[in-house]
């Protein structure tokens, strides 16, 4: 599946099948866009600044949409998404699937060792977890320290 390129005089817009890529907006564009958004009369929020913004300036929709997702004072006033897609797991068998973080630790003094971040893991399927802090942040360590986590785990579940 090839790359439609479509020019025109407010920029060039890249389309792969039904979905556009990208849209890169001419500077003459992103001037008059500017000068039309940030006019108190003109200052728009939410989605139909969109079809406003497009209407005023004479541009495709596409556009608009485009610089408007590049205006952090648009993205302020956007509407709270309604449904945020999260990972579920469903696991029954415990030790089938672990998630683990690092977090930054305040720098925490124990035994003259200076422990600057920890690795947290889940166990999804029990919800148990277990923190091991850290001096760092390498492979080794990090590796070591969830292999102790693991053999504890399994050594608790045999």
């Amino acid at each position: 599946m090839g790359v439609l390129e479509i020019k025109g005089s407010d920029g060039i817009l890249y389309i792969m099948g039904d979905r556009t890529l990208s849209a890169y907006t001419a500077p003459k564009v992103q001037e008059k866009l500017s000068s039309i958004y940030y006019t108190p009369k003109s200052y728009w929020r939410g989605l139909a600044a969109i079809k406003k913004l497009a209407t005023a300036a004479k541009v495709s929709e596409q556009v608009a949409r485009d610089w408007l997702k590049r205006q952090a004072i648009w993205q302020i006033y956007l509407p709270a998404l309604r449904h945020i897609p999260r990972p579920m797991f469903d696991e029954d068998s415990l030790n089938a699937v672990h998630q683990a973080d690092l977090l930054y630790l305040p720098h925490d003094r124990v035994d003259r060792r200076t422990y600057k971040f920890a690795l947290t893991v889940v166990e999804v399927a029990s919800r148990y977890k277990e923190a091991e802090p850290l001096t760092d942040k390498s492979a080794t360590e990090v590796d070591a320290a969830l292999g102790r986590h693991l053999q504890a785990r399994a050594s608790h579940f045999t």
